[in-house]
């Protein structure tokens, strides 16, 4: 089982890492006008923790063997095919899940950097 989910945090760590590096990369963009960029963050953090939720919903349901997880093991995770769909869905519910609540708190965040720079900006 420590296979299995080192593999699936090695997934989505993978896909984290490029959407952070992409929602970075349109901040810097935006540097010019901080509070548009931490609201820009703000925003596309918030969409990343949506899509992250709604892979963990979809997540007990789809097919084990259509996982990069599966790939990541040599297609070999040594259970029964019933056990493995409910090993390797649970498991990836539980973790998009829990990197879903972390991007939505990096979301609130974000915002809150924002307001507290537009209101700044006002006095």
């Amino acid at each position: 089982m420590d296979r299995i989910k080192q593999a699936a945090q090695v997934s989505i760590l993978r896909a984290l890492g490029f959407t952070a590096l992409a929602i970075g990369t349109f901040m810097i963009g935006f540097s010019f006008e901080p509070a548009l960029c931490f609201g820009a963050g703000a925003a596309l953090t918030g969409i990343a923790a949506a899509v992250l939720w709604w892979k963990g919903a979809q997540a007990p349901t789809r097919s084990y063997r259509k996982t990069e997880v599966w790939i990541l093991l040599d297609r070999n995770l040594g259970l029964p095919p019933e056990r493995a769909q409910e090993a390797v869905g649970g498991l990836l519910r539980e973790l998009y899940f829990r990197y879903a609540l972390m991007a939505s708190g990096l979301a609130i965040g974000f915002w809150l950097i924002s307001l507290a720079i537009r209101a700044a900006l006002q006095n």
